[in-house]
């Protein structure tokens, strides 16, 4: 009888512990997803903000005659982490005016100089992370380890007690038949 509990715990642990790391490895997927998707927007936010500023520059130095591949050449010694090398400047007819060879438009600013449109602004190469940005990723993924770990001790807690227990009582059924056995050999 004993053995009998014993085999159908090991059972029911394993489905249990299988559904404790289902629902940790789902956790754990949606929030990996969800700090990957923010972190993309945020860069991308950040563009954003980026070429604005920059396309009023631009705009700026090209009333002032300044020719745009020095615009840009300009950019990209000041700003080399966030926009530095990954902006274009393109005018009429998709001509490269200033920057790296054009890509796929990732994000896109006119540059207007008294009042009409003499240029685009463009974002032609994906944002890199910066050393702060990786720091900060990976301080967010450390702590979702540490969570989802904790999460799967705390439901793998129960059955790591009723295991034991379960062992307890195969042992109290083997001392039971062992006495019942005695008793059993003593009478005539």
């Amino acid at each position: 009888m004993g053995e009998i509990r014993v085999r159908l715990f090991r059972g029911m642990f394993t489905a249990l512990a299988a559904q404790a790391l289902l629902i940790v490895a789902v956790a754990g997927g949606l929030l990996l997803w969800n700090v990957y998707s923010t972190s993309e927007r945020v860069l991308r936010d950040r563009d954003a903000a980026q070429l604005d500023a920059f396309a009023a520059l631009v705009s700026e130095a090209a009333a002032a005659g300044k020719p745009y591949d020095r615009i840009v050449a300009d950019l990209d010694r000041r700003d080399p982490h966030l926009l530095g090398g990954r902006v274009a400047i393109v005018g009429a007819g998709d001509r490269l005016l200033g920057g790296p060879a054009a890509g796929p438009v990732l994000l896109e600013r006119p540059v207007v100089v008294d009042g009409r449109t003499v240029a685009t602004a463009r974002v032609v190469r994906p944002p890199q992370l910066s050393d702060r940005d990786r720091a900060l990723l990976r301080d967010h993924y450390i702590g979702i380890g540490a969570i989802l770990t904790g999460i799967l001790a705390l439901l793998l807690q129960p059955l790591r007690t009723d295991r034991n227990g379960a062992s307890h009582l195969a042992g109290d059924d083997r001392r039971r038949a062992a006495r019942a056995d005695c008793l059993t050999r003593r009478t005539p």
